[in-house]
Protein backbone atom coordinates (compact mmCIF):
# COMPACT_ATOMS: atom_id res chain seq x y z
CA UNK A 1 0.00 0.00 0.00
CA UNK A 2 1.14 3.20 -0.98
CA UNK A 3 0.96 6.15 1.68
CA UNK A 4 -0.90 9.08 0.46
CA UNK A 5 -0.54 11.20 4.03
CA UNK A 6 1.86 14.93 3.38
CA UNK A 7 5.32 14.37 3.74
CA UNK A 8 7.39 14.04 7.06
CA UNK A 9 8.52 16.95 8.38
CA UNK A 10 12.62 17.04 8.36
CA UNK A 11 13.03 13.92 5.97
CA UNK A 12 15.97 15.02 4.33
CA UNK A 13 17.71 16.80 7.35
CA UNK A 14 20.48 13.89 8.15
CA UNK A 15 23.31 13.89 10.99
CA UNK A 16 26.81 13.15 9.89
CA UNK A 17 28.51 10.70 12.00
CA UNK A 18 30.94 11.42 14.95
CA UNK A 19 34.36 10.40 14.30
CA UNK A 20 35.04 10.52 17.89
CA UNK A 21 31.93 8.14 19.03
CA UNK A 22 33.07 5.77 16.08
CA UNK A 23 36.36 5.40 17.71
CA UNK A 24 34.60 4.97 21.56
CA UNK A 25 32.04 2.93 19.93
CA UNK A 26 35.02 0.61 18.40
CA UNK A 27 36.60 0.64 22.44
CA UNK A 28 33.30 0.31 24.35
CA UNK A 29 32.49 -3.39 24.14
CA UNK A 30 35.83 -4.65 25.55
CA UNK A 31 35.95 -2.01 28.20
CA UNK A 32 32.45 -2.86 29.47
CA UNK A 33 33.20 -6.56 29.26
CA UNK A 34 36.37 -5.93 31.11
CA UNK A 35 36.38 -8.91 34.40
CA UNK A 36 39.18 -6.65 35.95
CA UNK A 37 36.51 -3.44 36.55
CA UNK A 38 34.18 -3.47 39.70
CA UNK A 39 30.21 -3.65 38.31
CA UNK A 40 29.79 0.23 39.42
CA UNK A 41 33.02 0.71 37.30
CA UNK A 42 31.68 -0.55 33.79
CA UNK A 43 28.54 0.82 34.25
CA UNK A 44 30.07 4.50 35.09
CA UNK A 45 31.75 3.76 31.73
CA UNK A 46 28.56 3.21 30.06
CA UNK A 47 27.11 6.56 31.68
CA UNK A 48 30.50 8.30 30.50
CA UNK A 49 29.69 7.05 26.66
CA UNK A 50 25.83 7.64 26.76
CA UNK A 51 26.43 11.43 28.08
CA UNK A 52 29.12 11.99 25.63
CA UNK A 53 26.28 10.97 22.84
CA UNK A 54 24.00 13.17 24.45
CA UNK A 55 26.51 16.38 24.51
CA UNK A 56 27.66 15.31 21.18
CA UNK A 57 24.03 15.92 19.27
CA UNK A 58 22.55 17.96 21.64
CA UNK A 59 20.93 21.43 20.31
CA UNK A 60 22.75 24.83 21.81
CA UNK A 61 20.50 25.20 23.90
CA UNK A 62 20.36 21.73 24.85
CA UNK A 63 16.40 21.33 24.33
CA UNK A 64 16.74 18.90 22.02
CA UNK A 65 19.29 16.11 20.54
CA UNK A 66 19.37 14.96 16.66
CA UNK A 67 21.24 11.90 16.70
CA UNK A 68 22.44 9.84 13.57
CA UNK A 69 19.87 7.29 12.15
CA UNK A 70 16.94 6.32 10.32
CA UNK A 71 13.54 8.82 10.13
CA UNK A 72 10.46 8.21 11.62
CA UNK A 73 7.28 9.66 10.96
CA UNK A 74 6.94 11.79 13.77
CA UNK A 75 9.09 14.73 12.22
CA UNK A 76 12.65 16.11 12.76
CA UNK A 77 12.26 18.46 15.85
CA UNK A 78 10.10 15.41 17.73
CA UNK A 79 12.84 13.30 17.29
CA UNK A 80 15.01 15.93 19.00
CA UNK A 81 12.77 15.95 21.78
CA UNK A 82 12.94 12.33 21.93
CA UNK A 83 16.24 12.75 21.60
CA UNK A 84 16.44 14.94 24.90
CA UNK A 85 13.44 13.11 26.96
CA UNK A 86 14.20 10.04 26.28
CA UNK A 87 18.48 10.29 27.63
CA UNK A 88 18.15 12.90 30.28
CA UNK A 89 16.43 10.63 32.68
CA UNK A 90 19.69 9.07 32.95
CA UNK A 91 21.06 12.48 33.90
CA UNK A 92 18.44 13.02 36.62
CA UNK A 93 18.80 9.69 38.03
CA UNK A 94 22.12 10.47 38.58
CA UNK A 95 21.49 13.66 40.71
CA UNK A 96 18.42 12.02 42.31
CA UNK A 97 21.21 9.56 43.93
CA UNK A 98 23.08 12.12 45.54
CA UNK A 99 26.08 12.22 43.05
CA UNK A 100 27.46 15.16 42.42
CA UNK A 101 26.04 17.61 39.59
CA UNK A 102 29.94 18.18 38.57
CA UNK A 103 30.77 16.03 36.03
CA UNK A 104 33.16 15.50 33.23
CA UNK A 105 32.81 15.73 29.48
CA UNK A 106 34.40 12.46 28.15
CA UNK A 107 35.09 14.05 24.82
CA UNK A 108 36.77 17.05 26.62
CA UNK A 109 37.35 16.21 29.58
CA UNK A 110 35.87 20.18 30.63
CA UNK A 111 33.70 19.95 33.67
CA UNK A 112 30.14 19.86 32.95
CA UNK A 113 27.06 20.59 35.24
CA UNK A 114 24.68 18.64 34.87
CA UNK A 115 21.62 20.17 36.80
CA UNK A 116 22.73 23.53 34.09
CA UNK A 117 22.56 21.29 31.42
CA UNK A 118 19.00 19.85 32.53
CA UNK A 119 17.63 23.27 33.69
CA UNK A 120 18.88 24.86 30.33
CA UNK A 121 17.29 22.31 27.99
CA UNK A 122 13.72 22.42 30.02
CA UNK A 123 13.28 26.46 30.11
CA UNK A 124 14.72 26.52 26.38
CA UNK A 125 11.96 23.55 25.60
CA UNK A 126 9.08 25.05 27.01
CA UNK A 127 9.13 28.85 26.04
CA UNK A 128 6.60 29.46 23.62
CA UNK A 129 8.44 32.29 22.56
CA UNK A 130 11.77 30.82 21.88
CA UNK A 131 12.44 29.05 18.38
CA UNK A 132 13.45 26.37 20.47
CA UNK A 133 10.04 25.44 21.85
CA UNK A 134 8.77 21.71 21.78
CA UNK A 135 5.20 23.02 20.76
CA UNK A 136 1.79 22.83 22.07
CA UNK A 137 0.88 19.48 23.08
CA UNK A 138 -2.05 17.84 20.78
CA UNK A 139 -4.84 15.30 20.44
CA UNK A 140 -3.30 11.59 20.00
CA UNK A 141 0.57 13.54 19.89
CA UNK A 142 4.10 12.10 20.51
CA UNK A 143 4.44 15.15 22.75
CA UNK A 144 2.39 13.13 24.98
CA UNK A 145 4.64 10.39 25.73
CA UNK A 146 7.91 12.69 25.88
CA UNK A 147 6.24 14.25 28.36
CA UNK A 148 5.82 11.94 30.79
CA UNK A 149 9.56 11.90 30.86
CA UNK A 150 9.67 15.61 31.39
CA UNK A 151 7.53 14.88 34.32
CA UNK A 152 9.80 12.21 35.16
CA UNK A 153 12.83 14.71 35.07
CA UNK A 154 11.12 16.92 37.33
CA UNK A 155 10.45 14.54 39.76
CA UNK A 156 13.84 13.03 40.25
CA UNK A 157 15.29 16.41 40.12
CA UNK A 158 12.85 18.12 42.72
CA UNK A 159 15.52 18.80 45.13
CA UNK A 160 18.43 19.91 42.73
CA UNK A 161 16.13 21.93 40.10
CA UNK A 162 12.43 22.17 40.57
CA UNK A 163 12.99 23.80 43.99
CA UNK A 164 15.43 25.99 42.18
CA UNK A 165 13.28 27.31 39.55
CA UNK A 166 11.26 31.03 39.84
CA UNK A 167 7.35 30.72 40.25
CA UNK A 168 7.72 32.15 36.74
CA UNK A 169 9.79 28.92 35.32
CA UNK A 170 7.62 26.31 36.93
CA UNK A 171 4.49 28.07 35.38
CA UNK A 172 6.36 27.96 32.14
CA UNK A 173 6.95 24.16 31.97
CA UNK A 174 3.82 23.15 33.90
CA UNK A 175 1.58 25.28 31.32
CA UNK A 176 3.37 23.03 28.48
CA UNK A 177 2.63 19.98 30.43
CA UNK A 178 -0.84 20.74 31.70
CA UNK A 179 -2.72 19.96 28.45
CA UNK A 180 -1.82 16.10 28.74
CA UNK A 181 -4.42 15.72 30.82
CA UNK A 182 -7.85 16.41 28.39
CA UNK A 183 -5.88 15.85 25.01
CA UNK A 184 -7.03 12.62 23.18
CA UNK A 185 -4.57 9.62 23.82
CA UNK A 186 -4.92 5.77 22.64
CA UNK A 187 -7.09 3.49 25.02
CA UNK A 188 -3.90 1.81 25.78
CA UNK A 189 -0.32 2.37 27.62
CA UNK A 190 -0.57 5.78 26.83
CA UNK A 191 -2.64 6.64 29.38
CA UNK A 192 0.21 5.97 32.07
CA UNK A 193 1.38 9.13 30.81
CA UNK A 194 -1.68 11.19 31.26
CA UNK A 195 -1.39 9.65 34.99
CA UNK A 196 2.10 10.18 35.40
CA UNK A 197 2.14 13.88 33.90
CA UNK A 198 -0.82 15.16 36.48
CA UNK A 199 0.31 13.14 39.33
CA UNK A 200 3.61 14.98 39.28
CA UNK A 201 2.20 18.42 38.58
CA UNK A 202 0.25 17.64 41.75
CA UNK A 203 3.17 16.54 43.55
CA UNK A 204 5.11 19.34 42.78
CA UNK A 205 2.56 22.02 43.78
CA UNK A 206 1.12 22.73 40.87
CA UNK A 207 -2.48 23.03 39.81
CA UNK A 208 -3.74 19.75 38.18
CA UNK A 209 -6.74 17.72 36.52
CA UNK A 210 -6.90 14.86 39.20
CA UNK A 211 -10.37 13.92 37.77
CA UNK A 212 -8.70 13.20 34.77
CA UNK A 213 -5.98 11.32 36.11
CA UNK A 214 -8.83 8.91 38.03
CA UNK A 215 -10.10 8.40 34.79
CA UNK A 216 -6.94 7.49 32.76
CA UNK A 217 -6.20 4.89 36.30
CA UNK A 218 -9.40 3.65 35.89
CA UNK A 219 -9.60 2.40 32.34
CA UNK A 220 -5.80 1.11 31.99
CA UNK A 221 -6.32 -0.65 35.04
CA UNK A 222 -9.29 -2.90 33.14
CA UNK A 223 -6.64 -4.00 31.12
CA UNK A 224 -5.04 -5.94 33.65
CA UNK A 225 -4.35 -9.85 32.63
CA UNK A 226 -2.53 -11.06 35.62
CA UNK A 227 1.18 -11.92 36.60
CA UNK A 228 2.15 -8.14 36.59
CA UNK A 229 1.19 -7.93 32.75
CA UNK A 230 -1.57 -5.60 31.14
CA UNK A 231 -3.32 -6.02 27.26
CA UNK A 232 -1.69 -3.35 25.47
CA UNK A 233 -4.01 -2.47 22.22
CA UNK A 234 -3.55 -1.96 19.24
CA UNK A 235 -1.41 -5.55 19.51
CA UNK A 236 -2.00 -7.34 22.55
CA UNK A 237 0.50 -8.89 25.19
CA UNK A 238 4.24 -8.30 24.39
CA UNK A 239 7.26 -6.52 25.98
CA UNK A 240 5.70 -3.40 26.74
CA UNK A 241 4.99 -4.60 29.71
CA UNK A 242 8.82 -4.86 30.94
CA UNK A 243 9.67 -1.64 29.59
CA UNK A 244 6.98 0.66 29.93
CA UNK A 245 4.21 -0.48 32.12
CA UNK A 246 5.66 -1.70 34.66
CA UNK A 247 8.73 1.33 34.34
CA UNK A 248 5.33 3.70 34.47
CA UNK A 249 3.63 1.99 37.01
CA UNK A 250 6.86 2.23 39.99
CA UNK A 251 7.19 6.30 39.23
CA UNK A 252 3.45 6.71 39.39
CA UNK A 253 3.20 5.07 42.57
CA UNK A 254 6.48 7.24 43.70
CA UNK A 255 5.07 9.90 43.28
CA UNK A 256 1.70 9.37 44.01
CA UNK A 257 1.11 6.29 46.65
CA UNK A 258 -2.55 7.59 47.59
CA UNK A 259 -3.33 6.54 43.76
CA UNK A 260 -3.60 2.52 43.64
CA UNK A 261 -0.48 1.59 46.55
CA UNK A 262 -1.21 -2.13 47.08
CA UNK A 263 -2.49 -3.16 43.22
CA UNK A 264 0.71 -1.30 42.04
CA UNK A 265 2.87 -3.16 44.52
CA UNK A 266 1.36 -6.96 43.76
CA UNK A 267 1.87 -5.99 40.23
CA UNK A 268 5.06 -4.83 40.08
CA UNK A 269 6.08 -7.99 42.03
CA UNK A 270 4.61 -9.91 39.77
CA UNK A 271 5.56 -8.50 36.58
CA UNK A 272 9.41 -8.68 38.38
CA UNK A 273 8.77 -12.79 38.98
CA UNK A 274 7.82 -13.25 35.03
CA UNK A 275 10.60 -10.98 34.03
CA UNK A 276 13.38 -12.69 35.13
CA UNK A 277 12.17 -16.00 34.04
CA UNK A 278 12.56 -14.06 30.06
CA UNK A 279 16.08 -13.54 30.26
CA UNK A 280 19.46 -14.96 29.22
CA UNK A 281 22.83 -14.23 28.95
CA UNK A 282 22.91 -14.65 25.54
CA UNK A 283 19.83 -12.31 24.35
CA UNK A 284 15.78 -12.45 24.83
CA UNK A 285 13.01 -14.58 23.25
CA UNK A 286 11.83 -11.03 21.48
CA UNK A 287 8.61 -10.33 20.08
CA UNK A 288 6.01 -7.69 19.40
CA UNK A 289 6.55 -3.98 18.56
CA UNK A 290 9.46 -1.35 19.27
CA UNK A 291 12.11 -4.13 19.82
CA UNK A 292 14.61 -0.90 19.86
CA UNK A 293 13.53 -0.91 23.86
CA UNK A 294 15.25 -4.58 24.30
CA UNK A 295 17.92 -3.14 26.84
CA UNK A 296 14.89 -1.66 29.44
CA UNK A 297 13.68 -5.46 29.73
CA UNK A 298 15.41 -6.11 33.05
CA UNK A 299 13.33 -2.68 34.57
CA UNK A 300 10.99 -4.78 36.65
CA UNK A 301 13.81 -6.53 38.34
CA UNK A 302 15.71 -3.26 39.24
CA UNK A 303 12.26 -2.23 39.87
CA UNK A 304 12.16 -4.67 42.67
CA UNK A 305 15.42 -4.63 43.84
CA UNK A 306 14.10 -0.82 44.83
CA UNK A 307 10.74 -2.16 46.51
CA UNK A 308 11.92 -5.15 48.05
CA UNK A 309 15.60 -5.65 47.95
CA UNK A 310 15.35 -8.08 51.11
CA UNK A 311 13.21 -10.44 48.85
CA UNK A 312 15.20 -10.00 45.43
CA UNK A 313 18.86 -10.67 45.56
CA UNK A 314 20.71 -7.52 45.05
CA UNK A 315 23.40 -9.66 43.17
CA UNK A 316 20.27 -11.73 41.11
CA UNK A 317 18.95 -7.90 40.23
CA UNK A 318 22.38 -6.94 38.75
CA UNK A 319 23.04 -10.02 36.71
CA UNK A 320 19.45 -9.51 35.47
CA UNK A 321 20.73 -6.20 34.29
CA UNK A 322 24.25 -7.14 33.44
CA UNK A 323 22.85 -10.29 31.32
CA UNK A 324 21.05 -7.77 29.07
CA UNK A 325 23.65 -4.82 28.98
CA UNK A 326 26.64 -7.11 28.37
CA UNK A 327 24.87 -9.28 25.67
CA UNK A 328 23.59 -6.45 23.65
CA UNK A 329 26.65 -3.98 23.85
CA UNK A 330 28.96 -7.33 22.35
CA UNK A 331 26.72 -7.31 19.55
CA UNK A 332 26.25 -3.75 18.38
CA UNK A 333 23.56 -2.69 20.35
CA UNK A 334 25.21 1.08 20.86
CA UNK A 335 26.40 3.30 18.32
CA UNK A 336 27.01 7.23 18.29
CA UNK A 337 26.14 6.75 21.84
CA UNK A 338 22.47 5.59 21.24
CA UNK A 339 20.95 2.51 21.31
CA UNK A 340 20.63 0.77 17.69
CA UNK A 341 17.26 0.91 15.43
CA UNK A 342 17.32 -2.70 15.89
CA UNK A 343 17.41 -6.04 17.68
CA UNK A 344 21.14 -6.28 17.63
CA UNK A 345 22.52 -3.09 15.01
CA UNK A 346 20.26 -1.05 12.97
CA UNK A 347 17.86 -3.09 11.47
CA UNK A 348 14.86 -1.70 9.08
CA UNK A 349 12.64 -4.67 9.31
CA UNK A 350 12.89 -4.78 12.95
CA UNK A 351 12.04 -0.76 13.14
CA UNK A 352 8.52 0.47 13.47
CA UNK A 353 7.24 3.73 11.66
CA UNK A 354 6.70 5.81 14.25
CA UNK A 355 10.32 5.32 15.42
CA UNK A 356 13.21 7.58 14.70
CA UNK A 357 17.22 7.37 15.75
CA UNK A 358 16.52 8.42 19.36
CA UNK A 359 13.59 6.22 19.93
CA UNK A 360 15.86 3.50 21.09
CA UNK A 361 16.88 5.70 24.39
CA UNK A 362 14.26 4.35 26.31
CA UNK A 363 16.61 1.26 26.29
CA UNK A 364 18.20 3.27 29.11
CA UNK A 365 15.14 2.98 31.32
CA UNK A 366 17.05 -0.25 32.97
CA UNK A 367 19.70 2.20 33.88
CA UNK A 368 17.99 5.42 35.15
CA UNK A 369 16.66 2.58 37.43
CA UNK A 370 20.23 0.88 38.42
CA UNK A 371 21.78 4.44 38.86
CA UNK A 372 19.62 5.55 41.53
CA UNK A 373 21.18 3.28 43.65
CA UNK A 374 24.20 4.92 45.05
CA UNK A 375 27.77 4.22 44.82
CA UNK A 376 27.81 2.24 48.12
CA UNK A 377 24.85 -0.19 47.35
CA UNK A 378 24.60 -3.58 47.99
CA UNK A 379 22.96 -3.56 43.96
CA UNK A 380 26.70 -2.85 43.35
CA UNK A 381 29.10 -4.49 45.69
CA UNK A 382 27.00 -8.03 46.29
CA UNK A 383 28.13 -11.32 44.92
CA UNK A 384 26.21 -12.14 41.62
CA UNK A 385 23.84 -14.59 41.53
CA UNK A 386 22.68 -16.92 38.63
CA UNK A 387 19.55 -15.92 36.88
CA UNK A 388 16.90 -18.72 36.77
CA UNK A 389 17.89 -20.02 33.69
CA UNK A 390 21.27 -20.66 34.69
CA UNK A 391 19.97 -22.48 37.91
CA UNK A 392 17.16 -25.26 36.58
CA UNK A 393 15.00 -25.83 33.69
CA UNK A 394 11.41 -24.73 33.74
CA UNK A 395 7.82 -24.16 32.10
CA UNK A 396 6.16 -21.89 33.66
CA UNK A 397 2.69 -21.50 32.30
CA UNK A 398 0.23 -17.68 31.83
CA UNK A 399 -3.26 -18.94 31.11
CA UNK A 400 -4.38 -15.36 31.13
CA UNK A 401 -1.67 -13.52 28.92
CA UNK A 402 -1.94 -16.85 26.81
CA UNK A 403 1.87 -18.10 27.25
CA UNK A 404 3.95 -20.71 28.13
CA UNK A 405 7.55 -19.40 29.28
CA UNK A 406 10.19 -22.63 29.04
CA UNK A 407 13.95 -22.71 30.41
CA UNK A 408 16.80 -24.84 29.21
CA UNK A 409 19.59 -24.35 31.38
CA UNK A 410 22.00 -26.89 28.97
CA UNK A 411 21.11 -24.72 26.32
CA UNK A 412 20.78 -21.21 28.22
CA UNK A 413 17.85 -20.85 26.38
CA UNK A 414 14.57 -18.82 27.38
CA UNK A 415 11.41 -19.92 25.08
CA UNK A 416 7.52 -18.15 24.65
CA UNK A 417 4.98 -20.66 23.46
CA UNK A 418 1.86 -19.46 22.03
CA UNK A 419 -0.39 -22.14 21.69
CA UNK A 420 -3.35 -19.92 20.45
CA UNK A 421 -0.67 -19.06 17.18
CA UNK A 422 -0.95 -21.54 14.25
CA UNK A 423 2.16 -23.28 13.04
CA UNK A 424 4.00 -20.91 10.46
CA UNK A 425 6.51 -22.65 8.59
CA UNK A 426 9.05 -20.55 6.69
CA UNK A 427 7.66 -17.14 8.63
CA UNK A 428 10.59 -14.78 8.07
CA UNK A 429 10.95 -10.90 7.91
CA UNK A 430 9.65 -9.12 4.82
CA UNK A 431 13.29 -7.04 3.48
CA UNK A 432 13.14 -3.75 3.57
CA UNK A 433 13.77 -3.44 -0.42
CA UNK A 434 14.26 -1.51 -3.06
CA UNK A 435 10.65 -0.87 -4.10
CA UNK A 436 10.29 0.29 -0.16
CA UNK A 437 13.49 2.25 -0.53
CA UNK A 438 12.13 4.30 -3.19
CA UNK A 439 8.76 5.12 -1.84
CA UNK A 440 10.51 6.43 0.89
CA UNK A 441 12.30 8.76 -1.34
CA UNK A 442 9.53 10.16 -3.53
CA UNK A 443 7.17 10.22 -0.35
CA UNK A 444 9.38 11.26 2.29
CA UNK A 445 7.98 9.15 4.64
CA UNK A 446 8.99 5.74 6.14
CA UNK A 447 7.31 2.83 4.31
CA UNK A 448 9.42 -0.69 5.82
CA UNK A 449 7.40 -3.43 6.28
CA UNK A 450 5.50 -4.32 9.48
CA UNK A 451 6.26 -7.44 9.74
CA UNK A 452 3.41 -8.82 12.42
CA UNK A 453 3.17 -11.72 11.27
CA UNK A 454 7.24 -12.43 12.72
CA UNK A 455 6.83 -10.13 15.58
CA UNK A 456 3.33 -11.43 16.86
CA UNK A 457 1.76 -14.44 15.29
CA UNK A 458 4.96 -17.53 15.78
CA UNK A 459 3.99 -20.02 17.75
CA UNK A 460 7.42 -19.86 19.26
CA UNK A 461 9.78 -17.34 20.17
CA UNK A 462 13.42 -18.52 21.48
CA UNK A 463 16.34 -16.23 22.99
CA UNK A 464 18.59 -18.80 20.79
CA UNK A 465 16.85 -17.86 17.70
CA UNK A 466 15.87 -14.20 17.56
CA UNK A 467 13.52 -12.72 14.97
CA UNK A 468 16.03 -10.73 13.32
Amino acid sequence: MIPTRRRVEGWNARLPRSRLLDRADARLPLLFADPDRSPLDRYKLLFDYLLAGFLEFRTPSGERAYYPGFKGMRGHRIEGLEGFARTVPLFASWLASGRGEQVIDPRTSAPVDLADLIRGGLLAGTDPAAPTYWGEIGDMDQRLVEAADIALILWLTRASIWAHFTPAERQQIADWLRPVAVREVSPNNWLLFQVLVVETLIALGMPADSDASQAAWAAFKGLYRGSGWFYDPPMGIDFYNSWGISYALYWIDQVSPALDHQFIREALSASAELTLHLITAEGLPIMGRSIPYRMAMPSPVLIQSHLDPDRLDPGLARRALDAVWLYFVRHGALAQGCATQGYHRADKRLLDRYSGPASGQWSLRSLVLAFLHPDDAPFWTAPEKRLPVEVANYRREYPELGWVVGGDKAAGEVSITIPANPERENASLQPHGAWRKAVERLFHKPHQPHNYHVRYWRRRYSSRRPIA
